[in-house]
């Protein structure tokens, strides 16, 4: 992997909730009201020491090694007799007094029916004796109807409340259920994305659910798939399953585009069921011959990102604001003869904003004749990169009181093998050509050409045309060349 070309946790607005700063489960410390046994932790809910994880999601803030619940392996286990439901207990401050808003849950339960409960119970402490219920749910009565793999329970909820101490029991097990567990948490603050908190609503809305969003889809080379199936509760088998070559996957938003950076997935722990490539396409109408490439994930061969771990992030390594997004997914090289990718469950969810790029720096101007030559230099900020800017060249006649744009330059879209890359850094030089004589200002801005977030301008200083000394070109009406050198001199050449 190319670190370079990869935003990693470090620089990123946060845009999926598996990724650190998102996920605040991730950096607390769990602990359970009973276990079934010491080889299930209680801290094994938000992850594990896999070795296996895909390198692309660690340098992306994603925890490492997310758990794998094969039947029971890996999940957190209690009594279905345990008189406090059983309940996981979660305390965020870790010796330094952190709080949290936390207003949405997803919960991963067992992927054992007989190890899964059939509700959920979440409240909030500051001091892990008064609790403040937030929300409950069941979602199978009495045990009853269970599916045989697993459910994901998502959970909305009403708080703007900052607590130390969170907790989720499990209840409504009365079904025969001998012991109950959770294999995955995830909780976070929706302000982190649109459609949340109060400024935007009532929760996050997941952009996959289409009993959530304005989304269709379309899909090619698959087997049983279906958004409905892809976002259900219940894990549905095959909810996204493409079984050829080469599959695809269309989603469209009939309210607007929408920002976002990739996806997150449940998948299956077979290496043959991850395609080694993925693409990923953009369009401003879904029209046939109107679709743009913006990135290229190509996994190296013998390289299973996916073993052990069946979470995983599809990044496109920058945001992106589209009303239309293609991924096409494909199956070569070693270990994926087999399949292509199966994905039981997933969620993506549009980013508040993206910084915008920093301002250029040392733009310079030199006039020779009627040309004047700028270069300026550009670093990558916060969810911008040298490889996806567009650069607005503006010229002023006038001091600087209006502005005309005379050029836009942005970079191709060559891609680079597994890096998410977009492509190569844009040119930061520009010659303006047959400039009239005058006195001029230039700027410069950087936009990022994904999602049209602008920077500020830099501003160059005034510059004179004709330079002083410089020698001015005439051609006479009998086609004669003259030299002008210092405005008193003519020469006939």
């Amino acid at each position: 992997m190319d670190g370079n070309n990869q935003l990693d946790r470090g620089v990123s607005t946060p845009w999926m909730l598996d990724l650190d700063g998102v996920n605040v489960f991730v950096t607390c410390s769990i602990s359970a009201s009973s276990l079934y046994s010491t080889s299930f932790p209680a801290g094994r809910v938000t992850g594990s020491a896999n070795k296996q994880t895909n390198p692309m999601q660690l340098a992306l803030g994603t925890n490492p090694g997310k758990i794998t619940y094969l039947a029971s392996t890996n999940a957190w286990l209690g009594t279905s007799g345990d008189p406090d439901g059983p309940s996981l207990y979660i305390d965020l401050d870790n010796g330094t007094g952190r709080t949290e808003v936390i207003n949405k849950m997803l919960v991963s339960m067992a992927s054992n029916a007989g190890y899964t409960a059939g509700g959920l119970q979440i409240s909030a402490s500051q001091d892990h004796t008064t609790w403040v219920p937030l929300t409950s749910s069941v979602y199978y009565p009495g045990g009853t109807g269970m599916p045989t793999a697993t459910y994901i329970a998502t959970l909305n909820f009403e708080n703007s409340t900052s607590y130390r101490y969170y907790k989720i029991r499990l209840d409504n097990d009365s079904g025969g259920t001998t012991y109950c567990g959770i294999a995955g948490i995830w909780g976070w603050d929706v302000n982190h994305f649109t459609g949340g908190g109060s400024t935007h609503g009532s929760a996050s809305i997941n952009l996959f659910n289409p009993n959530e969003a304005n989304v269709t889809a379309s899909f090619e080379s698959e087997n049983n798939t279906s958004l409905e199936k892809f976002t259900s509760p219940q894990r549905d088998n095959y909810g996204f399953y493409i079984d050829q070559e080469i599959g695809a996957m269309d989603l469209w938003w009939g309210d607007g585009p929408k920002l976002i950076r990739g996806w997150f997935s449940e998948c299956y722990s077979n290496v043959g069921f991850f395609p080694a490539k993925i693409q990923f396409y953009k369009s401003d109408t879904g029209n046939y011959n109107e679709w743009e490439l913006i990135s290229t994930i190509d996994y190296p061969p013998h390289v299973d990102p996916m073993l052990g771990s069946q979470y995983t992030n599809y990044d496109f390594g920058t945001p992106v604001k589209t009303q239309y997004l293609r991924q096409v997914f494909y199956r070569e090289g070693a270990g994926n003869e087999t399949y292509n990718v199966l994905s039981y469950a997933g969620w993506m969810y549009e980013m508040v904003s993206a910084s915008a790029p920093p301002t250029p720096t040392n733009l310079t101007t030199v006039a020779q004749n009627s040309n004047v030559a700028l270069t300026w230099t550009q670093n990558s900020g916060s969810d911008n990169r040298l490889i996806d800017l567009i650069y607005n060249v503006e010229r002023s006649n006038n001091a600087g009181s209006t502005y005309t744009k005379i050029s836009t330059l942005s970079g191709s879209v060559i891609q680079t093998a597994n890096t998410s890359s977009f492509g190569i850094p844009v040119s930061t030089h520009y010659i303006d050509t047959s400039v009239a004589d005058g006195d001029y200002l230039y700027r410069i801005q950087a936009e990022n050409r994904h999602h049209l977030t602008t920077g500020s301008y830099v501003t160059s200083d005034s510059i004179t045309l004709p330079p002083p000394g410089s020698p001015k070109v005439y051609i006479t009406n009998q086609g004669n060349v003259m030299l002008n050198p210092n405005d008193t001199t003519l020469i006939e050449i």
